[in-house]
């Protein structure tokens, strides 16, 4: 499999219905949006995974120094929001994503 594009779900004024889907095992991406899009994973399994925001190579700190990779702990049962960051942002324009496990594993791409 390959990296799948996550499509964002925007609220409406009459209520939105959010649908996860399975987290892809090849990683995910979507198009970058500002900050707006965060990524809710819910993780069913009996175990902590990690997600895993990767920063690009060419992404440096004023002084110099790599960003590294954002990760973010979500523990068993348990769901957590993700801000996108411009750290994230890739020269194509997308954030990409990837899992450390996906079994019983879903997430959404929620737009403000």
């Amino acid at each position: 499999m390959a990296r799948t594009a996550r499509t964002p779900i925007t609220a409406a004024n009459g209520g939105t219905t959010l649908t996860a889907t399975t987290a892809n095992a090849d990683g995910e991406m979507w198009v970058y949006n500002g900050g707006r899009n965060k990524l809710v994973v819910i993780n069913g399994s009996g175990g902590s995974i990690n997600v895993t925001v990767l920063t690009p190579a060419a992404k440096t700190t004023p002084d110099g120094l790599d960003i590294p990779d954002r990760v973010i702990a979500v523990p068993a049962g348990q769901t957590k929001i993700i801000r996108e960051s411009d750290s994230a942002l890739r020269d194509d324009g997308m954030v990409w994503v990837e899992y450390s496990a996906v079994t019983t594993v879903t997430a959404y791409l929620l737009q403000d």
